[in-house]
């Protein structure tokens, strides 16, 4: 009589990196049972398993995670397959940025999503209708119109298991340095409604980066903050300026 193997697959001498509650970093044999992990050693007996594969000098990680990407496929002329971005690179969990607001998110929750294997999350975008305009009206954000403070913190609060937090993009192709305190200050007030983060957008600002990070508290997140446009993170002297160096240590 036939036994089965223990394990449907073994990976040997890979070197695994994981920051978790075992702090793993080093030459590991790691063994794997439908579709999870079994086992985490320094030597696994291969006859015990179906599959084996030799990984010696590769890294093994846990499942990465994209925390900004647009996975709206289908529903923005931003937005990209999940699938065929995330798995081929190890990304099994994808966050989107804002591609969707309180009128448009449910499409992207109902169908989108779960039409594809990556693991998908979202902040909604403070405009009510994310990132669907974002080619024809030079961005969401021109008109505050678009903004409804309590319909986007009753969507997030409504669906813990899909929303994140508010996204809200200070880039002077979606907001006017004439309302983007009011557009912060409206992300601000869905943040703290919905009792979740604020993530902001702060490349191209068209206000002082100083001015968008008092907005933001411990948990929030400024996002496409290494780039080279003005009001970036470095100043005339190519040093991080000493309110970036504030705002990392107050969170």
């Amino acid at each position: 009589m036939t036994t089965a193997p223990a394990y449907d697959l073994v990976l040997t001498g890979g070197n695994i990196l994981d920051p978790g509650p075992q702090r793993i970093d080093g030459r590991r044999d790691i063994a794997f049972k439908d579709g999870l992990v079994a086992e985490v050693a320094e030597r696994i007996d291969v006859a015990k398993a179906a599959n084996s594969v030799d990984v010696t000098g590769k890294l093994i990680t846990p499942g990465l995670i994209d925390l900004h990407g647009h996975f709206y496929h289908g529903g923005n002329p931003t937005s990209v397959h999940p699938d065929e971005i995330c798995l081929s690179s190890g990304t099994t969990t994808g966050i989107d940025a804002g591609s969707a607001g309180f009128v448009n998110y449910e499409a992207m929750r109902d169908y989108v999503f779960p039409a594809h294997r990556t693991r998908l999350l979202a902040f909604l975008h403070v405009s009510g209708v994310g990132l669907a305009n974002n080619r024809l009206l030079l961005g969401g954000l021109h008109d505050m119109r678009m903004i409804d403070v309590d319909a986007t913190a009753d969507a997030i609060k409504n669906n813990p298991d899909f929303c994140l937090g508010v996204k809200v993009r200070m880039h002077f192709n979606a907001v006017a340095a004439w309302n983007a305190h009011e557009a912060m200050r409206a992300a601000r007030a869905v943040a703290d409604q919905s009792g979740t983060r604020l993530m902001v957008h702060v490349s191209g600002t068209p206000i002082a980066l100083s001015d968008v990070l008092d907005f933001l508290g411990p948990g929030d997140i400024s996002t496409h903050a290494f780039n080279g446009l003005p009001e970036n993170i470095l100043d005339r002297n190519l040093k991080i300026k000493p309110q970036v160096k504030e705002a990392v240590i107050e969170a």
